[in-house]
C-alpha cells in the first residue's frame, strides 16, 4: 500500500522481494551487487539478470512476477494490484479491487496512513487494533512514552538518588531529557510520587546522595515539592 502511494521505495521493494522464495540468496546477492554498481531498484536489477540470464528456471518465473506487481503498484492498476495479491491474502479478486479502487480514491480526501489502516482492517478483520479501553491504565518507559499523550500521566518513584542519581556528562543530560519527555505527555495531570523510606532489600535502601529527596529535575521544572504522608 506505501508503495501505491509513494512509488520506487528501494526498501520497501526489498522487503517484498522476501515473498518469492523461489529467488535464492545467490540471486539476492547478485541484485544487491547491480544495485549498488549501477544505482537502480531491485525492479530494474532482476529485470536486467533475467534478461541477461543470471537468474533462471523458477528463480526467473517469480522475478517477472515479482517486477509485474511492482510495476502494477507503480501504475496504481487496481486489477492488476488485486490480481497478484488476492491469492496470497485469501481474498476474492473483484472485491479486493474494489475495496483498492476505493482507496486510491480515499487518498485525495484523507491521511495516507489512515487510509492504510482502513483499507487492511476492512480486508484483514484479525488485523485490525482493538479499541482502546478508556478504564485501562497504560504502563511504559519514559523512552516508550515519546509520541503519546494522555490526559493524566502518573511518574512513581523519582527520588534523586534514582533520578538522575550519580549520573554526569552526556548521560545526565540524557536522563534530563527523558524526564521532560514523560512530563509533556500529560494534557491535563501529572502525578509524581517519590518515597521518604523503602523496604528493607531494596537496592537504594542505603545512604546515599538523594535518597529520600525529590529529583532535582522536577525541582528545576519548578513543580513544588508537596510530601504527603
Amino acid at each position: 500500500m506505501e508503495l501505491i502511494c509513494r512509488p520506487g521505495q528501494r526498501f520497501l521493494e526489498r522487503l517484498i522481494l522476501e515473498r518469492y522464495d523461489s529467488i535464492k540468496p545467490r540471486h539476492k546477492h547478485e541484485v544487491v551487487q547491480l544495485i549498488l554498481q549501477r544505482d537502480i531498484s531491485p525492479v530494474d536489477a532482476l529485470d536486467i539478470l533475467v534478461a541477461d540470464g543470471v537468474i533462471a528456471g523458477p528463480a526467473a518465473s517469480q522475478a517477472l512476477a515479482y517486477c509485474n506487481f511492482c510495476h502494477a503498484l507503480e501504475l496504481q492498476d487496481s486489477a492488476l494490484i488485486a490480481e497478484h495479491l488476492s491469492g496470497s491474502l485469501g481474498i476474492d479478486r473483484d472485491q479486493l479491487r474494489q475495496r483498492l479502487e476505493i482507496f486510491l480514491h480515499c487518498l485525495e480526501n484523507i491521511d495516507q496512513e489512515e487510509a492504510i489502516g482502513h483499507l487492511c482492517d476492512e480486508l484483514i478483520p484479525d488485523s485490525e487494533q482493538p479499541a482502546e479501553d478508556t478504564r485501562s491504565v497504560l504502563f511504559l518507559t519514559m523512552q516508550g512514552a515519546k509520541g503519546l499523550t494522555r490526559k493524566t500521566v502518573v511518574m512513581p518513584g523519582l527520588e534523586d538518588a534514582w533520578l538522575p542519581g550519580d549520573s554526569q556528562g552526556e548521560e545526565f543530560e540524557e536522563k534530563q531529557r527523558l524526564f521532560y519527555v514523560a512530563l509533556t505527555r500529560a494534557t491535563d495531570c501529572v502525578h509524581i510520587t517519590y518515597p521518604k523510606t523503602r523496604a528493607k532489600g531494596d537496592p537504594l535502601n542505603y545512604q546515599t546522595f538523594g535518597r529520600s529527596q525529590v529529583c532535582r529535575f522536577v525541582k528545576d521544572a519548578g513543580i513544588p515539592d508537596l510530601y504527603h504522608t
